[in-house]
């Protein structure tokens, strides 16, 4: 299994440089150290947003937060370990997913939070969570991020413009398998019922 500085040095070869790294400052002092470290967890971050994985795929039941706006009927909590919210689960098996909403909002103590806004009691949130042990990753997730990587170290570690863009177009080659393979790898309910009626439940 790849570890996040081998993830790192993946990224290094692949933009063809010769020197990589054997740990993060202040293990490792190295400008390929500095800007792995600065930029590593964002672009993780960024490949784990680019779809729906089904490694970093987690369903929980919301907590409810009470007081919602006028216009919802419900105000959930945002899980602390949500990356991107994909899907409210609908009430129904099987029909189409339920609309929601991503907002901001105050608690108790006047406090600016994420919550979910909508009109589903007990509502089940499937969404990509922020995964940060690299064990986890698929090795196509793991060559997705190492090409995305390279392409962000490009400008600071060959000074190439063209070594930017090459890097980012075999990215999105690869993260485009990577999606096929992961989306292959499950199939999700199709709907039986109509679209979602919007009605207060």
């Amino acid at each position: 299994m790849a570890s996040v500085v081998e993830i790192c040095n993946l990224a290094i070869i692949n933009l063809g440089h010769g020197t990589t790294i054997s740990d993060f400052p202040p293990g490792d002092i190295s400008d390929e150290s500095t800007h792995c470290e600065a930029l590593y967890e964002q672009t993780r971050d960024a490949v784990l947003a680019a779809h729906d994985w089904n490694f970093a795929n987690k369903r929980i039941v919301l907590a409810g937060l009470g007081s919602p706006p006028s216009d919802y009927l419900y105000r959930y909590q945002f899980p602390t370990d949500c990356l991107t919210a994909r899907h409210l689960l609908a009430p129904v098996k099987g029909a189409e997913p339920a609309p929601f909403r991503v907002a901001s909002s105050e608690d108790r103590s006047g406090n600016d939070i994420t919550v979910i806004l909508t009109d589903v009691k007990n509502a089940e949130l499937s969404y990509t969570a922020k995964i940060t042990d690299p064990n986890r990753f698929p090795p196509l997730f793991i060559d997705a991020l190492s090409w995305l990587l390279a392409a962000r170290l490009a400008p600071a570690l060959t000074k190439k413009k063209e070594k930017h863009h090459e890097c980012l177009s075999i990215y999105q080659s690869i993260i485009a398998e990577a999606r096929a393979v992961d989306s292959a790898e499950g199939e999700e309910d199709i709907p039986r019922e109509a679209k979602w009626i919007q009605a207060r439940l």
